[in-house]
């Protein structure tokens, strides 16, 4: 489908934890709580946790930049930026100061405020410009990126994400009569793993891009893209080269990245929204807000959203086996299988399930569908607290039965 451009702590922590086990890092930032990560102002601990923080961002790897930065968004305003001020105080180095200059490109308006504050006049040591057919800058953008004034661009295309969370970014532009478009195959935590563009010359319709249009046209007819947006594609594939700039994967999509955008285009993480009708009013994320509802109203949209593993098929082959097909999945009666479901295959992607959900996110943003935008990003924000980690949790129930009832579905067709 083608979419028109369009806890509170009375006692918190001042820990900042950055260090993680080996695989996929989780969402929740291993560590960073949610809760107010700095005591009293007076309290001495203070001072030494952000010195150890900033040491651990000087000495850390582009993940967990991302992660500190995606962590610091779901603190409550009034710490977030005594945090900021309190960075601001200590010695800059490379990894410090571009925490800062992230954190200058948020959406939220108080932490860019406070970034930009601490950072003085110049946050971006080397400003340049990207425009765009309209001419403006995409406000997303990251800072590093705004560049190449002769570079510009024309065309894009953002899909949503499978349930694997893959998804594709394509972008075109315009240098010195020369069309250059290029097509990132991305998925959410292993960055880009295919990219592949075009040179042309001499076209007619300087908006055109023949590569844009052959995988507008390719795409499956019911898939979600959106076109014509350079602010949503340009945030999410910074955010997207973010999780591997030093791999060959990654390495072999730069070219293109400098083809299309110019060398100045760099990694970011892609910020944790601010937007939404539920922050604003309630001052939290998911506030009273019914998350089972936000759940189904999410997994209604992501229809492909579901679990095929081989585990998946062996509990819906048993469930069938017993229940017959007149019985439907039911989470009470079959819990033991929705607990094993969880346990050994569920739990280990809720990281997943979580950017995949900030991405959608960003997506419905830009669609102008600002409820879904809302749930998505609700949703996201519960699994990345290890207290929702359970199988319990309503958006789990619910991908976990559409999962079973995918599967019990083949089995039937298996069996004629």
């Amino acid at each position: 489908m083608e979419h028109p451009p369009g806890e509170n702590s009375s006692a918190p922590d001042v820990s900042l934890e950055l260090d993680r086990a080996d695989g996929p890092p989780d969402l929740d930032l291993e560590g960073i709580e949610p809760a107010g990560l700095i005591a009293d102002e007076d309290d001495a601990d203070f001072a030494g946790s952000l010195e150890e923080l900033a040491t651990r961002l000087e000495g850390g790897d582009g993940e967990d930049l991302a992660f500190a930065v995606e962590g610091l968004a779901l603190v409550e305003p009034e710490i977030r930026t005594r945090i900021i001020e309190g960075l601001g105080a200590l010695p800059r180095g490379p990894g410090l100061s571009a925490f800062l200059r992230a954190l200058a490109e948020s959406d939220d308006p108080e932490t860019c405020r406070a970034a930009r504050e601490v950072l003085g006049d110049d946050p971006d040591p080397a400003p340049i410009a990207i425009t765009t057919v309209a001419d403006r800058l995409p406000a997303l953008v990251p800072a590093e990126a705004r560049g190449l004034a002769s570079h510009r661009l024309t065309r894009s295309l953002v899909t949503a994400v499978d349930r694997e969370g893959r998804a594709t970014i394509a972008i075109a532009s315009l240098r010195d009569g020369e069309h250059r478009s290029a097509v990132f195959r991305c998925d959410v935590l292993n960055g880009i793993r295919q990219a592949v563009g075009r040179v042309e010359l001499d076209r007619d319709d300087p908006a055109s891009s023949s590569l844009i249009d052959e995988i507008a046209e390719a795409l499956p007819a019911e898939a979600d893209r959106l076109q014509d947006v350079p602010e949503l594609a340009l945030c999410l594939l910074a955010g997207i080269l973010f999780l591997n700039p030093e791999r060959a994967a990654a390495r072999s999509a730069l070219s293109w990245v400098d083809e299309v955008l110019g060398p100045g285009f760099r990694p970011r993480p892609i910020p944790v929204p601010a937007f939404g009708a539920a922050r604003e009013e309630a001052g939290e994320l998911s506030g009273g807000m019914d998350i089972a509802r936000q759940s189904r109203d999410v997994l209604d949209r992501c229809t492909s959203w579901f679990d095929t593993s081989a585990l998946t098929i062996e509990l819906a082959e048993e469930i069938e086996l017993r229940e017959g097909a007149g019985r439907p999945t039911d989470p009470a009666r079959q819990a033991g299988a929705y607990r094993y479901l969880f346990e050994h295959r569920l739990i280990h992607r809720l990281d997943l399930y979580g950017r995949m959900l900030l991405w959608m996110a960003w997506f419905w943003k830009f669609t102008g569908e600002s409820e879904l935008a809302d749930s998505s990003l609700a949703v996201a924000a519960e699994l990345a607290d290890e207290q929702y980690a359970v199988p319990s949790h309503p958006f789990t129930v619910a991908l976990t039965t559409r999962s079973l009832d995918e599967a019990r579905m083949q089995a039937r067709a298996r069996r004629g």
